[in-house]
């Protein structure tokens, strides 16, 4: 990865060279899947919380606001 020599050094070097494959056989690169579509994926919805805690993170979360009706505790 002849871009990357002066960087070795840095600790982040690494996040860096995710971006893309480098094949150093034929010298080619190609842009790694973060740079096409998203690796990831969904998180799968949650239908109920263990605490009014962790109710109203989640209803910060997903709706930006505090949603009372959103996540009820089971009793």
């Amino acid at each position: 990865m002849p871009n990357l020599v002066t960087f070795r050094d840095d600790p982040d070097a690494m996040l860096v060279m995710a971006l893309e494959h480098y094949d150093e056989r034929t010298g080619l690169a190609e842009k790694a899947a973060i740079m096409h579509h998203d690796v990831v994926g969904r998180r799968p919805p949650l239908t109920t919380v263990q605490s009014a805690e962790e109710g109203l993170l989640v209803s910060l979360d997903q709706r930006g606001v505090v949603d009372p009706p959103l996540y009820r505790h089971p009793l």
